[in-house]
């Protein structure tokens, strides 16, 4: 178990590396003897520095625009608003064929299913400021990802929706095809 000055030589000397590596000062804030990093200063790291910061840092050492980025930001405003874009929750009509042996027919059944999904990542761009938020959604062809920007006053705006894989984000190579198109995304949340 590592003591609270070792801890705090340990942030001490990673907050030198990324301000060496980056070349801007980087803003940790002391709020009750832990340190704080600011997700926009990745858009001045490379990657792998970025990476190992919020790694080391996440869930509960982040901020984003001055703000505690887990529970208010991630939790309260990115989740529920991708939740709502992509419809998790709501009923839906749902076509299925079906064939009945005795009639010799086929014949249409439709009924109402509710859409259900999961959020299953989180990715930051941090040169653009935009979230990439995930999801493995069941029972509805369509978006799977939601682009979204947060405002200064962290209102959540859509850039668009997209759909990577069948509806399960890892299992059916969003999270690959993500990392091809953007190669300088940032995991945060990988579930």
């Amino acid at each position: 178990m590592k003591t609270q000055r070792e801890k705090k030589l340990e942030v001490a000397l990673l907050k030198e590396k990324i301000e060496r590596i980056s070349g801007k000062k980087v803003l940790f804030k002391e709020e009750n003897s832990e340190s704080k990093f600011e997700i926009t200063d990745t858009a001045n790291m490379d990657k792998e520095s970025a990476t190992k910061t919020i790694e080391k840092l996440y869930p509960n050492n982040l901020l984003y625009k001055g703000h505690e980025f887990f529970d208010k930001v991630y939790m309260g405003i990115i989740t529920d608003f991708a939740y709502q874009e992509l419809r998790i929750g709501e009923m839906i009509e749902v076509e299925n064929e079906e064939y009945d042996e005795e009639e010799d027919e086929w014949y249409t059944d439709i009924s109402m299913e509710e859409i259900s999904g999961q959020e299953s990542y989180l990715g930051y761009l941090p040169k653009d400021d935009i979230f990439i938020s995930g999801w493995d959604v069941f029972d509805k062809e369509g978006d799977n990802l939601v682009y979204l920007r947060l405002d200064e006053n962290l209102n959540p705006r859509k850039i668009e929706g997209k759909f990577y894989g069948y509806g399960l984000f890892y299992q059916d190579s969003g999270y690959k095809r993500l990392h091809k198109i953007y190669p300088n995304l940032i995991d945060i949340r990988l579930d």
